[in-house]
């Protein structure tokens, strides 16, 4: 039986935000690392400070559409498929270069994530993360954690935008001789 990628699972179940036009940069698996808590909100004295922290199961993947757009789409700790832009988040890429892309995800209201996903000195794809979640949020803490991935397929980014460029052509083109042909 054939196994199904995590973006194909995402297409099937037609996650919000999921543009049928995007190619996936990074497929990348479960994240752990460390998260520190402070007091307040739903944390208390006892439970504050610095906690191993993973997402079992969690899965992770950055789209790039022809249009210009990212998409985080991921799996949390409940197994639920989400998009960070369906979601609301704003995602920008900070640093690109031919063994990372590094993207800001910031979500409306208390969440400002930081996602490079990077090849190692051996070539290994991985994903280090950095979040922080503010006072408006339930509790206020910001993680680390790094996820291997099975795929970093930047040069993929530079297929969306020539293809990007060629639709927009192609439509300029279609729209000048609907003109044209008015006259």
């Amino acid at each position: 039986m054939r196994k199904l990628t995590f973006a194909a699972a995402v297409a099937a179940l037609g996650v919000v935000g999921l543009n049928a036009d995007a190619a996936t940069i990074a497929n990348c698996g479960a994240p752990s690392g460390w998260a520190y808590y402070a007091q307040g909100g739903l944390v208390g004295a006892d439970n504050a400070g610095w906690d191993k922290s993973q997402i079992s199961g969690g899965r992770t993947t950055l789209t790039f559409s022809t249009e210009g757009i990212f998409d985080v789409l991921y799996v949390d700790a409940t197994g639920a498929i989400s998009s960070a832009t369906a979601e609301g988040a704003t995602i920008r890429p900070i640093r690109f270069g031919a063994n990372e892309i590094t993207v800001t995800i910031l979500y409306p209201g208390a969440t400002f994530e930081i996602y490079s996903y990077v090849r190692d000195g051996s070539g290994k794809p991985q994903l280090l993360t950095l979040q922080s979640r503010g006072p408006d949020s339930l509790f206020t803490n910001a993680t680390v954690m790094v996820a291997p991935c099975e795929l970093l397929d930047i040069e993929a980014l530079d297929r969306m935008v020539d293809a990007g460029a060629a639709a927009a052509a192609a439509t300029d083109a279609a729209a000048a001789g609907a003109a044209t042909a008015r006259k």
